[in-house]
């Protein structure tokens, strides 16, 4: 369901994404995901998207810029389980990754 509604609403990202130079660290303990611009130029951060285990799925429409070297911590309103996939899209293409 969250893959489908993914692609309805943002059907002109490719499949397929170079290495996005973009860092994501998730706490657990705190809640706060930590996102870095490990690349040469500014990234700009547009949607969040969640699934959690369970399949609910959420959408955080969290903008910002980040420019070199520079990370930023972010919290999202609750905290994330263990197994929950998070997709960052930029402007670059979409970072996912798994909460562990």
């Amino acid at each position: 369901m969250f893959s489908l509604l993914f692609m309805m609403q943002y059907p002109s990202i490719p499949q397929t994404q170079t290495p996005l130079a973009l860092k994501v660290s998730y706490n657990v303990t705190t809640g706060y995901f930590n996102i870095t611009n490990a690349g040469g130029s500014i990234i700009h951060v547009q949607n969040i998207f969640i699934r959690e285990p369970d399949g609910n799925a959420y959408v955080s429409t969290f903008q910002t810029s980040l420019l070199q070297g520079q990370t930023i911590p972010i919290f999202l309103g609750k905290y994330l389980e263990h197994g929950s996939v998070v997709s960052i899209e930029t402007n670059e293409g979409v970072k996912t990754v798994v909460v562990s």
